[in-house]
């Protein structure tokens, strides 16, 4: 019998093979691939994620823009760092220029984009404040799972003293933000970023510092077996960012360049001299507060005290920690 070639359905349904997608000419893209997540595409599965949090900074950002402009005085150290942040705005001679200039620099953005005004003096410490509640409540979440999370970023942004200084244009919000974010990286494994960030910290105020003894703390209670090598690069990067961006922040707030060992000394003669008189409204020692906090309460009806919440629950906290590690 002759040979006959005999095709299945199959072949015949399904013709020949298709070709492979040919890249535009134009643009040199696939027109068939996946487009790239945007910004909105990655942050959207966060937030259903977790809403709560979410919820939680929108009614902190709604409480803190319905107070901001109710007082149009300077409150309490504001007197000091608007006007200095003003001479930073119009170009003019600095007068505090002792101090690190990055917490000047971030309230005089907000003068440049919303006016000399409470919107403009206060906005970038109530938008700082918003984004230390959430890294508290990745913090806490990392280390305590996220009801704790929660509980935790329920009980700042309900702190009197943090409420009310976000929301005024000083010095102590920016330089919190930075630590929490350094310390946030640190326990991600970004030692070298969680350096940089505490270099900002002290930047905005020198008092951020003070993350060193929590990091270093936490690091050799839980990853001292790791070696010296991760605190040693968070150390290096922490140091080399400092005084690479000193001179730079100075320029910026200054227009002139000061040599970073010059300016290191002066900050520690400015910060070694005796402030303020021990009869000075608000003068308390820092053991005091465990006790029985004071705090302040201003012309304007300011009230900078600690919650009762959050000085009953410290003790506690404290001794809990010390019977864990």
């Amino acid at each position: 019998m002759p040979h006959t070639n005999r095709l299945t359905s199959n072949s015949v349904q399904d013709g020949p093979a298709a070709e492979p997608p040919v890249p535009s000419a134009r643009t040199g893209v696939d027109p068939h691939s996946p487009s790239p997540l945007t910004l909105a595409d990655r942050l959207r599965p966060w937030i259903r994620e977790h809403w709560q949090i979410v919820c939680l900074v929108l009614i902190f950002l709604s409480l803190q823009f319905y107070v901001l402009p109710l007082t149009n005085e300077l409150v309490f150290d504001e007197k000091w760092w608007i006007p200095e942040a003003l001479r930073i705005v119009e170009r003019a001679p600095l007068e505090r220029a002792g101090y690190t200039s990055l917490g000047k620099l971030i309230i005089a953005s907000g003068i440049g984009i919303f006016g000399d005004n409470p919107w403009g003096w206060r906005t970038s410490s109530v938008l700082l404040g918003a984004i230390s509640v959430v890294l508290v409540y990745l913090i806490a979440r990392n280390l305590a799972g996220k009801r704790t999370a929660l509980l935790a970023s329920l009980l700042l942004v309900t702190h009197n003293l943090f409420f009310a200084l976000s929301g005024l244009g000083m010095l102590d919000t920016a330089f919190v933000a930075f630590m929490l974010l350094s310390f946030f990286l640190y326990l991600r494994h970004r030692y070298a970023l969680s350096g940089v960030a505490l270099a900002l910290s002290v930047l905005c105020k020198p008092a951020g510092i003070l993350a060193v003894f929590v990091i270093l703390g936490h690091w050799w209670l839980t990853r001292r077996k790791l070696g010296f090598r991760t605190v040693g690069l968070f150390s290096v990067s922490a140091v080399v960012a400092f005084f690479i961006l000193l001179p730079v922040t100075d320029f910026i707030a200054g227009g002139q360049w000061y040599n970073p060992l010059d300016r290191l000394s002066n900050m520690f003669m400015l910060h070694s001299l005796p402030i303020y008189s021990p009869d000075a409204e608000g003068t308390s020692h820092p053991w005091e507060w465990l006790i029985m906090p004071s705090g302040v309460l201003t012309k304007t009806r300011y009230s900078l005290i600690v919650t009762p919440t959050i000085w009953l629950l410290t003790i506690p906290s404290l001794a809990y920690l010390f019977y864990r590690y």
